[in-house]
């Protein structure tokens, strides 16, 4: 926890530094971050329930650059949350890595159809655990375990600076399971580790996964209303080699809406869906009887301090 702690001040601190340096070039950047923080004390309290302490922490910077024919947009966005409870401890509740990198060459003199060259990676902090499960602590995930790497080229639609809509027909995916006990599982998609009749094992589980297809990525960011922003990212894929037509689903949807400039309220929501990601299935007496692909869903809300720096 203190690791990551440091981790965000340090990024404040060094993107700060960055965005305040007086720019003359080609370059417009900028960071954003925010903590939330919800806390409950109770003592003897006839009605119930437990104290919990929450915290959920925001970070984003961006480095954008555009001159003559060539557009490079970069991304960085970071979240980590958790939700201490009397009885059950320590829980994460958010936890995310994602850089993005969009290189962009103008096709035509009115600047709303560019070649785009996309690189995306995505991975998180810190170890999860399964919360079916309260007898033992199962690991699910870590560190890239998983992590993703889209590499992507096509034609991007750029109408307005509040919309883009990219297209590619040749898309690489890469999933990285560095987790050897993970692996073994068959986690995320990876070739599982082959077992004798013993339960001796005879190969290990392979560590990565490659996918080519093709990929569209929606994004919009504008106000919606006066001190109201929507930021909203959907992106679809499916694999040629296997299971063609099968859609992996990533949606984000960001609502920032401004009190004044030091607080606003968020609500955040993400939905996911990827077929290669299997959670186990139990009967009632608790008998493993299986897995099943599952759609994923996150919401996040809360009120606190945002910091915002831009620079053109």
């Amino acid at each position: 926890m203190e690791k990551i702690l440091i981790f965000f001040a340090g990024l404040v601190i060094a993107f700060s530094g960055i965005a305040q340096t007086p720019d003359t070039t080609y370059w417009q950047r900028g960071v954003k971050g925010n903590v939330t923080f919800t806390q409950t004390s109770l003592t003897n309290w006839i009605a119930g329930g437990e104290s919990t302490l929450a915290l959920n922490g925001y970070l984003s910077f961006f480095a954008n650059y555009q001159k003559d024919k060539i557009k490079w947009d970069n991304t960085m966005e970071t979240a980590y949350g958790f939700v201490d409870q009397s009885r059950i401890g320590f829980t994460k509740s958010d936890d995310k890595i994602g850089l993005v990198s969009q290189l962009g060459y103008q096709l035509d003199q009115n600047k709303k159809w560019y070649w785009s060259n996309l690189l995306d990676f995505k991975t998180q902090f810190d170890k999860g655990f399964d919360p079916e499960i309260d007898t033992a602590d199962v690991l699910i995930s870590k560190f890239l375990a998983p992590a993703y790497i889209l590499a992507s080229t096509g034609i991007e639609w750029n109408p307005t600076p509040k919309f883009s809509l990219l297209y590619s027909v040749a898309t690489f995916k890469g999933t990285i399971v560095n987790e050897q006990g993970l692996a073994d599982l068959g986690s995320f998609g990876v070739t599982p580790a082959e077992f004798d009749a013993n339960g001796v094992k005879i190969t290990d589980g392979q560590n990565f996964r490659s996918d080519v297809g093709t990929y569209l990525k929606a994004s919009f960011k504008d106000d919606i209303v006066k001190n109201v922003s929507l930021d909203t990212r959907l992106e679809l894929f499916t694999n040629y080699l296997e299971n063609f037509g099968d859609i992996d689903v990533n949606w984000r949807m960001l609502i920032e809406m401004k009190v004044n400039d030091w607080l606003s309220a968020n609500l955040l929501m993400e939905m996911i869906y990827d077929k290669d990601i299997r959670f186990d299935v139990f009967d009632d007496s608790g008998t493993l009887i299986g897995n099943e692909d599952r759609i994923q869903f996150k919401q996040i809300f809360g009120v606190g301090l945002t910091y915002t720096i831009k620079n053109r």
